[in-house]
């Protein structure tokens, strides 16, 4: 299950799981928001495909990264291990 919550200003809080299992149907929520941030310390598990869908919902380039907070070390090593790692910052 995941959870979607907006934050303050332009942070979104994601909670639960963001997994293949969980993109699909999650997918149209999490799609209709517009954030500079990510709050993803609620988050229990991050899987590829939970990257790859925040890449593609929230566009972030290497201009105009995307910040994410609370991100997991399991999370942060699929991003260097993808060399993603341009497309955020990490507080």
């Amino acid at each position: 299950m995941l959870t979607i919550q907006q934050g303050d200003g332009q942070t979104l809080q994601l909670a639960g799981q963001l997994t293949s299992s969980e993109i699909t149907e999650y997918w149209p929520q999490l799609k209709q928001h517009r954030c500079h941030s990510l709050q993803l310390g609620e988050l229990a598990r991050i899987d590829s495909a939970g990257i790859a869908a925040i890449i593609t919902a929230f566009e972030p380039k290497p201009d105009a990264p995307l910040v994410l907070q609370g991100c997991s070390e399991q999370a942060r090593s699929l991003i260097e291990l993808y060399q993603l790692d341009a497309l955020f910052v990490f507080s």
